[in-house]
């Protein structure tokens, strides 16, 4: 939740703690610049400066004032609390130690605390302008709410585009090989073909909410493809997922189960069944960080693809902010791993892959918004091949881009395009692909 609309002004409140620097006449000298890097709203610069002073001055309440002020801004809101709960001992009117008590709460994520302390302010008659913000707050408390126990929401899209590579193969019909003075020709089947497409996609979820701190969820969603060049690979994917939600302030911790089953042209291909679990932490009101790892097994369907069963072991650690007055534009960065650990000696052996991915959003209007995304990946496998006398390596740059336009809350346009580009050390594997769509977007809350 975003507090930075409602916060006092950092120069009011340099004001309000004006008599500090003579209280402590000894270290004039940090006190005094502190004053001046926050009536400039360098809360962090505050917040570094006054830490290591933290022990020999907590238990003064102008001291702690404006330290936990610049810890709040600064994002170190467990920090700010214990210094506003401080001034609150000795000061229990103190309506700026309540009033940013309660700002703090909010972004540790305890509503329950943050609405206490803003109506206890409120029953002290604080001034019009504290009051409206205080109101505004609460508002927002208000609505963030669930009303009930359990909330469904659901969604269904469709779009149309064209893609430049459905079977995601090399353009080379020929391939030289080293151990064959001639060339290696490729089935139709195994070489690039574009076509035009459709998809249809549905799904819904569930958020059953025990208590603020405990939840379960469990989702559904079914994606469907057909192109109408390439026949044989429209598909058919089902994944289902449930599990449990546990916030501890403004850190949470989900764990999972994960199921899927995918159809090729009709006919069942692969199923996959495994468990996820992630981390998230709150680093300040913008800023939010997340580790996790999975485990999945995939195994194929068709007898003559047993060979290609393996199983995933995965990790990954993203960091996101949010920009802007509202926190309407984002950033996010994110990084991944994966071990594909082969059952029956597939040709390749097993896999390593490496990726990492730059995404932002950025808010043009009340109802249009961006969105670009920038990515690598390295993938390494294990085992040499006979034919091509060579251990597969690939490297592939990735992007997309595109608009959201909201026609109305639960209605959105979508036109986009992904491009990628596959290099290899075997040509087999190198290709190029890039697909623009048009998507329409329905949710139901």
């Amino acid at each position: 939740m975003n507090t930075r609309p409602y916060r006092v002004p950092a120069l009011l409140l340099s004001v309000l703690l004006g008599t500090l620097r003579p209280v402590y006449g000894a270290e004039p000298g940090p006190i005094a610049q502190a004053e001046a890097l926050l009536a400039a709203g360098k809360t962090q610069a505050v917040y570094d400066l006054l830490s290591p002073l933290e022990f020999e001055y907590s238990g003064d309440p102008k001291f702690d004032l404006m330290f936990g002020y610049a810890a709040l801004e600064s994002g170190n809101a467990s920090v700010a609390s214990l210094a506003f709960e401080r001034v609150l001992a000795l000061e229990p009117n103190n309506p700026e130690a309540r009033l940013h008590l309660a700002r703090a709460y909010v972004v540790l994520n305890d509503p329950d605390s943050a609405k206490r302390e803003f109506e206890t302010l409120l029953a002290a008659n604080p001034t019009q302008s504290i009051r409206a913000t205080i109101g505004q707050y609460l508002g927002a408390l208000q609505s963030s709410q669930p009303a009930e126990d359990l909330q469904l929401s659901g969604y269904l899209d469709t779009s149309g585009g064209y893609d430049s590579n459905v079977t995601g193969s090399t353009s080379k019909q020929l391939i030289s090989i080293p151990i064959d003075p001639q060339q290696l020709q490729l089935p139709d089947s195994a070489v690039q073909a574009a076509s035009p497409f459709v998809t249809l996609d549905a799904g819904g979820s569930a958020f059953y909410t025990f208590n603020k701190d405990l939840a379960a969820y469990a989702g559904a969603d079914v994606l469907s493809r057909r192109n109408s060049r390439v026949d044989d690979l429209g598909y058919l994917y089902a994944a289902g997922r449930a599990g449990l939600w546990k916030q501890f302030g403004n850190q949470s911790l989900r764990g999972g189960v994960t199921a899927s089953n995918f159809a090729l042209d009709g006919h069942a291909f692969r199923q996959s069944a495994g468990a996820d679990v992630e981390f998230r932490k709150t680093f300040a009101e913008r800023i939010q960080a997340s580790v996790g790892g999975a485990f999945t097994a995939y195994r194929h369907v068709p007898a003559s693809s047993h060979g290609e069963d393996y199983d995933l072991y995965g990790a990954n650690a993203s960091v996101s902010r949010l920009f802007g007055g509202n926190g309407e534009h984002l950033v996010s960065l994110s990084f991944d791993y994966g071990h594909e650990d082969d059952l029956h000696e597939r040709s390749d052996g097993n896999k390593d892959y490496y990726s990492g991915r730059l995404s932002g959003q950025y808010q043009l209007t009340s109802k249009i918004s961006a969105y670009a995304a920038f990515g690598y990946q390295r993938a390494d496998y294990t085992t040499r091949s006979a034919i091509f006398l060579a251990t597969r390596e690939e490297r592939q740059w990735n992007s997309a881009a595109g608009l959201n336009f909201k026609i109305t809350p639960a209605f959105t346009i979508r036109p986009s395009m992904t491009w990628l580009d596959q290099s290899a050390n075997i040509p087999l594997y190198d290709y190029t692909r890039w697909v623009a769509s048009l998507s329409f977007h329905v949710d139901f809350l």
